[in-house]
């Protein structure tokens, strides 16, 4: 049985969902964040980006706003041996499978 809870805000085009879906046993958790790129359809620069630079441009948009909500986490930590700072960047991440189950199941839009 599969069981699902979801809490939707919208700001300014930007969706932010905090969901649960359990499938199998096998519970997804976390935060959809979506944003929308809006391009007119006789734009010129529209019909000269390849596909490639059409994604690029929304996974920009995407890094800026989970940045913005702080969905990222940053830790800095020395590393005696080498003498170094290391710096990363972490955030939960999921398949586009697992993503497109939350959308079918009406969790996330």
């Amino acid at each position: 049985m599969a069981g699902i809870f979801s809490t939707n805000s919208t700001i300014s085009g930007v969706v932010s969902t905090t969901g649960f879906i359990q499938e199998n046993l096998n519970p997804i958790q976390g935060q959809c964040v979506t944003i929308t790129h809006h391009i007119k359809t006789h734009d010129t620069l529209y019909s000269t980006l390849h596909e490639d630079e059409i994604k690029r441009i929304l996974v920009n948009k995407l890094a800026e706003e989970m940045y913005r909500q702080n969905a990222i986490e940053f830790t800095k930590s020395a590393d005696p041996r080498t003498d170094e700072i290391v710096l990363k960047a972490r955030i939960f991440v999921v398949p586009d499978d697992q993503v497109r189950m939350l959308r079918t199941a009406k969790v996330i839009k």
